[in-house]
């Protein structure tokens, strides 16, 4: 039995009728005329426009579907177009307090419309109506509006003795311990029986162990004894003996030498002759998981005989057999049908009986939709994105052609081509033109007054012409439309979509290039990944089926919920987390984080807070730590905010203070299956993989079947086990252990990491703390992406495919690779910026994330000498942070205030435009540190000890929601914002010209 199949209803044909025809026509012409008008704030216009479309045409489906859609749209924003026009007379007039209120509205977080391209109109009317530096003025008024009105629980000013500045003090959140003398009493009775069941668990897993060890030794001695009678053969080792085999792996001995594999990373057709060797094949369990192993493997022939084998053995694991052919074409570079030349020629036929093929488009976001109707391509958003679309499979080299056919016209479709080097837009309308970008302020670059309608096919091909320069032209209907010069540099990557919301449908979509090398290795690797979560998706819907899925032990029902600990919640808050656990129960985790959210929102319900914080953890582990310090405090012994609050110390680098959490935990409960998965955690992070492994046993014991004790093994084992790699070294210095198959660079390498801690010390001795504890950070770097996103899949549960490293705090490890050429400086971009966020870490920090970012990213451009020893220079532009100038520049209309990006929580960082984000981030930490101003420079230094202090004390009112704003308004508020923001936008205009780009400030802004 296979995934489920893809849902697919009947999706609307191209109208047959000559009438009909002539309906979408009209529209699509209304629609696109609307649109415009409505993306000036013109709303009463964009209605008349929709409004003269004929009556007698408004009984299609066309007109319900999209007409009616738009006009309701444009009727409720009517109200906001009036309410600006009178405030811009009041302005003309010398009042701008309407106009104050007016953006003080679309500005704000709660307005429906953010993005919207009239908001950006509106802006730029109002400047010309009041002037430049007024309107200026005005926008600054409202940023320290509210920023001040953000940080209203700033209360007394108290002296901070070690830098001598005033600090203004939060209100501290009063918060009473709820207990009672009889909970007490009732508490230390439970104390004491957990005790007795700690002690029967703890014999139960030795005669566990005991059994075990002779069931492996009794398969140790049937494996050794049948592999001697058979003739075994690994690539590049010729035949091979077997000479050891436990339940971690099996060594081998050739003729290069002796090599021990574990059974993840081991030679898949040998791993699964040996452990057939070692089962009982009249088992029908040992066999079915033996084909479940043969999949995972990619080894189809070997898990289909299995599968039949288990079958015949039982015929009630029916229902439990997954279809071998179904999983093959995710072993495929392409879903669709291919065809191979010289190039790499891509084919999509939509047809109802190949759902898979959707899986060749990935949504550009979590909430748009790609799907297959009707035998076409489906892409939707939601109300509120200004884009639709999704990425399109395959990276291609030097050149590709996509064409396809228009199934709808409003929003207008669209191919987006992307590089290093930015994104271009081709979009397809009433006219055919080229965009600088995908984002409503987009410029035009190029256009034809070649239009393109429903059912037209059209073709964009784009080829790199020399250096970083590229052409990309267009047809439709065979007619040529444009031919236009881009940037281009490195792959190339295709999209398909819309700017706007909803949906947009293509058809007989055909790819033609020559696949970058680079892709395919890395396409080739994801293969057994998504077949190990697809396994794991049709387990989790067989459990649903059957009556639930597992929900781990620390989401049940509480010790903080009984009399004492729920006397003052509501009944609304009760049943928010009875429906969030019964969403977990079903398997949808989204939904149950959404009832928990709401039932955090009040302080005071312990319960609901809790609840929450264990799905924050690893988005949010600070915001984690304020909250279940406020629930371990505000209900007497409640253990399990305890272990929870351990567990988000440790994603912050705070592993005494979490084991500390633990000891205390385990005094009221020792029985507690979480306290035990959360101590693993710590061993794991030391390195202690076998106490790590011991720990979970005994988790399992307690709480048998906790989904999360069985990842945290399955990440142990792939720890212990380490790499893939055929070749390997180690390079030990005082603070760093470096692993690496890339063996001639690893004395390198370790050198240089101890170089740049030196920078990240001298650039931010703010953040060093001298009492952390000494421990060596391990760092792996890979030689090949494949290898490095396997590995980040096994021990992580992300294959981590957009990055080229990642600092895990789970596992303590840092994890990159170099594609490029080791001797190219630029090559060194990721480990510097991830080698930061590890350091950080090992100080027991989780900065804001502006600042942590732009930090990374700023010591990113380190120079180090030619042997790495000594640093040449900071703060340098390299290839990747030029790239970070183009996000900048293309999205400069998206572009954040100082005070909104220092104050954003990571869920907010990371919506949106996280890229700009990124690259706004490093430009302010570059402005900072290199621009001479040394008032600026101390003032991010006492931020960051603000924050530090303010981590550190436990002062939960600031942090827990106006942390960051009260920190921002006793330091940067301080100076004259209005001006760092002018210097710092003249700043990224010079980081630009150093960089080779050919962008000027705009000129309303300052520039020339």
């Amino acid at each position: 039995m296979g995934p489920a199949p893809v849902p697919r209803p009947p999706a609307p044909r191209p109208p047959k009728n000559t009438e009909k025809l002539d309906a979408a026509s009209k529209l699509e012409t209304l629609l696109m005329d609307a649109d415009d008008l409505a993306a000036s704030g013109k709303f009463t216009e964009a209605i008349e426009k929709l409004e003269s479309f004929p009556q007698e045409l408004r009984k299609y489906d066309v007109w319900s579907e999209l007409g009616e859609r738009d006009l309701k749209k444009y009727r409720a924003l009517l109200p906001l177009q009036e309410e600006f026009e009178s405030a811009v007379e009041e302005a003309k007039a010398g009042s701008t307090d309407a106009l104050k209120a007016l953006f003080r509205k679309v500005r704000g977080e709660d307005f429906e419309y953010p993005g919207e391209p009239f908001v950006a109109a509106f802006e730029r009317r109002a400047r010309e109506a009041v002037g430049e530096d007024a309107f200026d003025a005005l926008l600054t008024e409202l940023d320290d509006e509210a920023a001040l009105a953000s940080a209203d629980e700033v209360d007394a000013f108290e002296e901070d003795a070690d830098q001598n500045v005033k600090i203004e003090a939060p209100k501290a959140i009063e918060i009473t311990t709820k207990g009672s003398p009889e909970r007490r009493e009732r508490f230390r009775e439970a104390a004491q029986v957990a005790l007795q069941n700690l002690e029967q668990a703890k014999k139960t897993l030795a005669e566990r162990v005991a059994a075990r060890r002779k069931r492996i030794k009794d398969e140790a001695r049937r494996v050794l004894k049948a592999a001697r009678k058979m003739k075994l053969s690994v690539d590049g080792w010729g035949t091979v003996r077997v000479t050891a085999y436990d339940e971690s792996g099996f060594t081998i001995k050739g003729k290069k030498g002796t090599k021990t594999f574990g059974w993840g990373n081991c030679p898949p057709k040998l791993g699964h002759t040996l452990k057939k060797l070692a089962v009982d094949t009249k088992d029908a369990q040992a066999v079915y998981e033996l084909g479940i192993y043969a999949l995972k493997r990619g080894e189809f022939d070997l898990a289909q005989r299995d599968f039949e084998q288990a079958l015949r053995l039982d015929a009630s694991l029916k229902d439990r057999i997954p279809n071998v052919d179904g999983f093959r074409h995710l072993t495929k570079l392409f879903r669709g049908k291919t065809a191979k030349d010289d190039d790499f020629q891509v084919r999509w036929e939509f047809n109802s009986d190949r759902p898979q093929e959707r899986l060749d488009f990935e949504p550009l976001a979590q909430q748009m939709k790609v799907e297959v109707v009707g035998g076409q391509l489906q892409i939707s958003s939601p109300m509120g994105f200004f884009a639709v679309g999704a990425k399109v499979r395959g990276g291609w080299d030097g050149r590709v052609s996509i064409e396809a056919v228009l199934g709808t016209t409003s929003p207008a479709p669209a191919v987006v081509v992307q590089s290093r080097a930015g994104m271009f837009l081709v979009q397809f309308g009433q006219k055919t033109e080229v965009l600088d970008g995908f984002g409503p302020m987009a410029k035009s670059l190029a256009s034809s007054e070649v239009r393109a309608a429903q059912g037209n096919a059209v073709k964009v091909w784009v080829e790199r012409k020399g250096g970083d320069k590229g052409t990309v032209k267009v047809t439709v209907q065979g007619r040529e439309a444009l031919e236009h010069e881009i940037d281009l540099e490195g792959d190339i990557e295709l999209m398909l979509g819309a700017r706007g919301n909803g949906s947009v449908r293509f058809d007989n979509i055909h790819v033609v290039g020559r696949l970058s090398p680079k892709w395919e290795r890395k396409a080739k690797a994801e293969g057994p990944n998504e077949i190990s979560r697809q396994l794991a998706e049709m387990e989790r819907q067989r459990q649903a089926a059957a009556g639930g899925v597992k929900v781990p032990i620390a989401y049940l029902k509480t010790s903080a919920e009984d009399e004492v600990g729920l006397r003052d919640a509501t009944e609304e808050q009760k049943k928010l987390v009875e429906e969030g656990r019964a969403a977990l129960a079903a398997g949808n985790m989204w939904a149950a984080f959404q009832k928990f959210e709401q039932a955090a929102r009040d302080y005071r319900f312990e319960v609901g807070n809790y609840l929450y914080s264990l799905g924050l953890m690893r988005s949010d582990p600070q915001g984690a730590v304020i909250r279940l310090k406020r629930c371990v405090k505000g209900v007497e012994d409640f253990y399990e905010a305890q272990v929870a609050l351990a567990q988000a110390q440790f994603q912050i680098g705070r592993i005494e203070e979490a084991e500390a959490l633990l000891r205390k935990a385990l005094e009221l409960r020792a029985d507690y299956a979480p306290a035990y998965q959360a101590l693993s955690q710590i061993h794991t992070i030391r390195g202690e993989y076998q106490e790590a492994k011991k720990t979970l046993e005994l988790a399992e014991v307690l709480g048998p079947g906790d989904p999360m004790t069985t990842a945290l093994m399955d990440r142990v084992v792939a720890l212990a086990e380490g790499p893939a790699w055929a070749d390997r070294k180690r390079a030990t210095t005082t603070h760093y252990v470096l692993d690496t198959d890339m063996v001639d660079y690893a004395d390198r390498f370790v050198t240089q990491l101890e170089s740049i801690r030196k920078a990240y010390e001298r650039a931010y001795p703010a953040l060093i703390d001298p009492d952390a504890p000494e421990r060596k950070a391990s760092v792996l770097i890979f030689g090949a992406a494949e290898g490095y996103y396997q590995y980040s899949e096994r021990t992580s549960g992300d294959r981590a495919e957009n990055t080229l490293g990642h600092f895990s705090p789970m596992t303590g490890q840092l994890l990159l690779f170099l594609e490029e050429d080791p001797d190219d400086w630029n090559s060194y971009h990721v480990i510097f910026h991830e080698g930061m966020h590890q350091w950080v870490h090992s100080n027991g920090l989780a900065l804001p994330f502006w600042a942590n970012e732009g930090m990374a990213e700023y010591v990113g451009g380190t120079r180090l000498s030619e042997d790495g020893s000594e640093i040449v220079q900071m703060g340098a532009i390299d290839s990747f942070l030029k790239q970070r100038l183009r996000s900048l520049t293309s999205g400069w209309s998206q572009r954040l205030t100082w005070r909104k990006i220092m104050s954003q929580s990571p869920q907010e960082f990371y919506a949106g435009n996280a890229p700009l984000k990124y690259a706004q981030a490093w430009t302010m930490i570059h402005f900072i540190m290199e621009s001479g101003d040394e008032e600026l420079k101390k003032t991010f230094d006492s931020y960051l000890r603000h924050f530090k202090e303010v981590d550190r004390d436990d002062k939960d009112a600031a942090r827990g929601g106006a942390m960051l704003e009260y920190i921002y308004v006793d330091t940067f508020h301080q100076l004259d914002m209005a001006d760092v923001t002018k210097r710092w936008e003249r700043w990224v205009e010079k980081l630009c010209a150093d960089a080779g780009l050919d962008w000027k400030l705009p000129a309303e802004e300052g520039g020339k």
